[in-house]
């Protein structure tokens, strides 16, 4: 083989690996997997539930593509994850949307649920991972 050929062929596979890591985005790994639930908990602040009520809700924002989510969504992921559902899911989505960090949703379910949404202030947490006030 050449070395203009061998030169060409260098050069498309690195216009291909730029490609790949430009798709892959901060929701993926390089390999172009999503994210699990688990793995996204593991690399934020989890420390308490009200952190994972939090975390969680943003996965299912920006992960999940959900417009809003239940309690029983928050508790499905925490199952999803392998963690240990909170005794007491409503309580920590309250203390979050007393905190700013959430809202409740225009819309409930059929089942007449309440919907919430991770206000900006709770993406901003959970993106700088809990610092500037914590809890």
């Amino acid at each position: 083989m050449s070395d203009e050929r061998i030169d060409e062929l260098e050069n498309r596979v690195e216009e291909l690996e730029e490609t790949v890591f430009e798709t892959a985005g901060p929701h993926t790994h390089s390999s172009g997997k999503k994210l699990s639930v688990r793995e996204f908990m593991n690399n934020h602040d989890t420390s308490s539930h009200r952190k994972k009520v939090l975390v969680i809700g943003y996965y299912l924002e920006k992960y999940e593509n959900y417009q809003n989510f239940t309690s029983s969504d928050l508790e499905d992921y925490y199952r999803k994850a392998k963690v240990q559902v909170s005794s007491n899911t409503s309580k920590f989505i309250n203390d979050c949307a007393e905190k700013g960090w959430m809202m409740e949703g225009e819309e409930r379910t059929e089942d007449n649920e309440k919907t919430w949404i991770v206000t900006q202030t709770g993406e901003e947490k959970v993106e700088g991972d809990f610092k500037e006030g914590g809890n």
